[in-house]
């Protein structure tokens, strides 16, 4: 029996974000208050909130972006697509120029902590 071909990055992006579709058209997930990120395998990984030293450190660092690195680009708390899953990143900084790919997520109820998904899948 023949092995399947492997998984193209292409086809796990999308894979993912089907599972992530998933996960935001199940209500009981989404009122669950664990952290909620995806693994390679697409199985919903649960963990506690954070604490309020952690989320302390989280702005920290987002300020800090905000400060040192140039436009309106430091988001805490953010869902981010990666080769291994869906995980969230307590920080992040999008370049100025690419501001415009998330001004429909900022214009929706949607924009919470871990909601959406944003960057590209795989920029490396």
């Amino acid at each position: 029996m023949a092995s399947p071909p492997p998984l193209r990055a292409n086809t796990q992006a999308e894979f993912f974000r089907q599972r992530w579709n998933d996960f935001l058209a199940d209500r009981e997930l989404l009122r669950r208050p664990e952290r909620i990120e995806i693994d390679a395998f697409g199985h919903f990984l649960m963990s506690p909130p954070p604490d309020a030293l952690h989320r302390k450190q989280g702005f920290r660092i987002t300020a800090l972006l905000e400060t040192l690195l140039p436009g309106d680009g430091a988001y805490p708390q953010q869902s981010l697509l990666t080769p291994e899953g869906i995980r969230i990143a307590e920080a992040i900084w999008i370049n100025p120029s690419r501001l415009h790919e998330l001004s429909g997520a900022l214009n929706q109820s949607a924009f919470t902590r871990t909601r959406y998904l944003r960057g590209d899948p795989f920029p490396f």
